[in-house]
């Protein structure tokens, strides 16, 4: 408001001008010291203004992002360390302020008292990551193809605290779908989510994977194994749910759904790579994604390859199990372009 009265007068406005004594503009009719916390001009008044300083225990942050909030936004957030508050504001079209508060305590469990600054931003970016619209979705559950037993498995317990809605299998392969016994220990009430021939694969390979963990404890020693049961396969099968190619359906929780407003959707796309192997493409009311799966873009002798033409997306995940293998360069320029 104040610049757009100057600018009517004719006053000439100057900018990024480190003011360090405010005598220079003496002569001047109105000095306006709106310059914050560390007030120069406070400070060399400060026996006319008597400024008093209250200290507060909290922590924040002080950040910018590219999001332009339309309005002033706080955010609340807890996770296992305590509570987090956002203050987030555009200043300039496609640019905001975006704050981050915490108590002391909260601060150091997360271990921000030991992190740098990049850390401390790392940190912030994953904790207010932007969510389709509040709902969380596990694409493939598989273990490590080259190491055995506990160390197989993936990180599980770093998403343990999440409320998960669904997993979605890209194909049957045990990199991909070995371990959904035991990330739905985790997430028990979380659906599965595959196509109509992986459905009438998934039980099979599970049990299958069981009978070989069991020969392996006997021959290699291995006494980690069986990571799950034959009976936990069967208790989970009623979780899953097999759904044809080129269908979108809704995968969100319904008690998450706000009035007004509608789940983030699903779609399987052909991969080509095996039975039943799919591209998933997830969209939300902003943003989309889809994760690639493993992908064989030409046609093998029973199956025909990847059908990716008409996928757009705004994030792409690709799968790279054997992306460090060398190929012709004829091989991969044709699958580049298929990308």
């Amino acid at each position: 408001m104040a610049e757009k009265r100057c600018k009517e007068l004719g006053v000439c406005i100057e900018v990024g001008t480190d003011v360090k004594d405010p005598t220079v503009y003496g002569d001047a009719d109105l000095v306006l010291g709106a310059d914050g916390f560390n007030s120069t001009v406070r400070q060399r008044y400060a026996e006319h203004f008597q400024p008093t300083m209250d200290e507060r225990p909290n922590r924040f942050v002080w950040l910018g992002t590219t999001r332009p909030f339309p309005a002033f936004t706080f955010y609340f957030k807890r996770d296992r360390h305590g509570l987090w508050r956002v203050h987030a504001y555009q200043y300039e079209p496609g640019h905001s302020t975006f704050i981050v508060e915490a108590t002391e305590q909260t601060w150091r469990s997360a271990g921000l008292d030991r992190a740098s600054e990049d850390e401390t931003v790392a940190f912030c970016q994953a904790l207010f990551k932007e969510e389709l619209e509040g709902h969380r979705l596990l694409m493939d559950a598989g273990t490590h193809p080259k190491r055995e037993g506990y160390s197989s498995l993936p990180l599980y317990k770093l998403i343990a605290n999440e409320d998960l809605d669904a997993l979605a299998i890209s194909h049957c392969h045990h990199d991909h779908v070995g371990s959904l016994p035991v990330a739905l220990r985790h997430f028990p009430e979380a659906r599965v989510l595959l196509t109509e021939l992986s459905y009438f694969l998934v039980e099979r390979v599970l049990h299958n994977s069981v009978n070989v963990m069991n020969r392996q404890r006997e021959e290699l020693g291995i006494k980690e194994y069986p990571l799950y049961s034959h009976d936990e396969v069967d208790d989970i099968a009623p979780l899953f749910q097999g759904i044809r190619y080129n269908r979108e359906i809704q995968w969100g929780a319904f008690e998450k759904h706000q009035p007004g407003s509608l789940s983030p959707t699903l779609e399987f796309y052909d991969a080509g790579h095996a039975l039943g192997s799919a591209g998933i493409m997830v969209r939300g009311q902003k943003e989309t994604l889809f994760y690639t799966g493993d992908v064989c873009f030409h046609d093998q002798t029973i199956l025909k390859g990847a059908r990716f033409e008409d996928v757009h997306a705004d994030v792409l995940i690709l799968e790279t199990t054997r992306g460090n293998r060398a190929l012709p360069i004829a091989h991969e320029v044709r699958d580049i372009g298929a990308i």
